[in-house]
């Protein structure tokens, strides 16, 4: 199954934040979760060997250090993200929970968040590995299942972004896609990328009105999360009724998002004086995955 953008999305959250994983599991979960120094990120390769090498990785691992350095990991979790149902994770789930408990010497967890209640059902059946008496199931979860109360994700922005996810079809939607645009601010003011990073992220998770507003949002604040200089340049663009002012903006959104313009492309901007279409430009500029999809 190729990797989407929602799979790295989520995936990145846990790496980002090595200690989200065993927040979930203890605070939404019901999980015992040990005591321990820092979690950091560990190898995900499982890989079999023979007759033929097969690479074997699980999406993330976390590992939970001991505050003794020269003592084993107290704790690992495997972390495996399932946007759709793969019959093949059944015979693989068992084996990353295995490679990585027999590497770390620890107790081990494998947790698999999927974005739908639909996947994540099927993902939850016992595994029979033929062991009597030992039937063998991963634990699963879903933005949604988790029921994290937006209210109570100030510092969080991570949690804060599985809220904003699990609330997509719930009548306070609006509010936490509020609270989400706060929490990403203050992350931006030291880490923008990181705020870049989960602001696309929560975009391309949600569908329909979810989605919608949360691209008006972001419009409206003029993606401030992102980059306060294309900020500082729409700003200008408006005070001062100045066509260039907007386009710098558009080119800078595009730029910090990594999207390819090419010198017509360029141009075509620049030499737009048309405000309302400008305009138009700069709301498209928050998503647009090419040069054609900002023109379209």
């Amino acid at each position: 199954m190729a990797n989407t953008l929602q799979h790295e999305f989520l995936i990145h959250l846990f790496r980002s934040n090595t200690d989200l994983a065993a927040l979930l599991l203890r605070r939404y979960l019901g999980v015992e979760v040990p005591s321990y120094s820092t979690a950091v990120s560990g190898s995900e390769d499982a890989t079999e060997i023979a007759p033929q090498p097969t690479v074997r990785k699980s999406d993330a691992v976390i590992i939970h250090l001991h505050e003794q350095s020269d003592r084993p990991p107290i704790w690992a979790v495997v972390i495996e993200v399932q946007r759709k149902s793969d019959t093949n994770k059944r015979w693989v789930w068992p084996l990353y929970h295995a490679r990585i408990r027999h590497r770390y010497r620890c107790p081990t967890t494998l947790l698999v968040v999927s974005p739908t209640e639909t996947t994540a059902e099927q993902c939850r059946m016992r595994i029979d590995t033929g062991q009597p008496q030992s039937f063998w199931s991963p634990l699963v979860t879903t933005p949604r299942r988790l029921k994290i109360k937006y209210t109570d994700t100030t510092g969080e922005p991570e949690l804060a972004v599985l809220a904003a996810i699990g609330h997509a079809n719930d009548p306070d939607i609006n509010a936490a896609l509020d609270h989400l645009g706060t929490e990403l601010a203050k992350l931006a003011a030291t880490t923008p990328q990181r705020a870049q990073a989960y602001a696309d992220g929560v975009l391309d998770a949600l569908t329909g009105p979810a989605r919608n507003l949360w691209r008006e949002k972001m419009t409206a604040s003029v993606y401030r999360y992102q980059t306060d200089f294309a900020q500082g340049y729409v700003a200008e663009g408006k005070a001062e009724g100045k066509a260039e002012g907007k386009a710098e903006a558009i080119l800078m959104f595009l730029k910090y998002r990594h999207v390819a313009v090419s010198d017509s492309d360029e141009q075509r901007i620049r030499s737009c004086t048309d405000p309302d279409q400008l305009d138009k430009w700069v709301a498209r500029a928050v998503d647009a995955a090419t040069a054609e999809e900002l023109f379209a």
